[in-house]
């Protein structure tokens, strides 16, 4: 419980501090370090906020023995960070990437549709060369369930 409210307490002073600093202190009258900290502050997004807040917590719930929870805290901590790092400098990367393999998948399953639906008219037709006489009965089944597209593209399919 102390582990949890320390957190708390020290999530509000981050993100706080973050909207905070940035309009209290001017840097002109600040000496070179200082304005630095300060930058580094007013540039840090409330996800790196976050993020920092959840290495600190899981590194002092380690060290207070709670290994099974610090350790996955501090990955997911590690690896947000990394993240929001890696989107600041990648950004166009990063959405070229996205756009490339959005438009991969959509085109992957557009085909892995067609080729489901190819293989189910191929399965009816196999159906009917191997009962024939229940050929009858398949088309009246098919002509109950199918509407009017679905049995335009059944015919472009075939061939017909």
């Amino acid at each position: 419980m102390k582990l949890i409210l320390a957190g708390l307490l020290f999530i509000i002073l981050v993100v706080g501090c973050h909207s905070e600093l940035q309009n209290q202190i001017p840097t002109e009258q600040l000496p070179p370090q200082q304005v630095l900290v300060r930058t580094v502050v007013k540039n840090m997004s409330t996800w790196q906020g976050i993020c920092m807040a959840g290495v600190l917590l899981s590194f002092l719930g380690i060290m207070l023995g709670q290994v099974k929870i610090g350790v996955p805290v501090l990955a997911t901590s590690l690896f947000g960070l990394g993240m929001t790092y890696a989107q600041i400098r990648y950004a166009n990367l990063i959405a070229i990437i996205c756009l490339v393999c959005g438009v991969g998948v959509c085109a992957y399953s557009i085909w892995l549709q067609r080729k489901k639906f190819q293989e189910v008219v191929a399965g009816g037709q196999k159906f009917k060369e191997l009962n024939p006489d229940l050929k009858d009965k398949f088309a009246e089944a098919q002509n109950l369930v199918q509407s009017v597209f679905t049995k335009k593209a059944v015919k472009k399919v075939k061939g017909v």
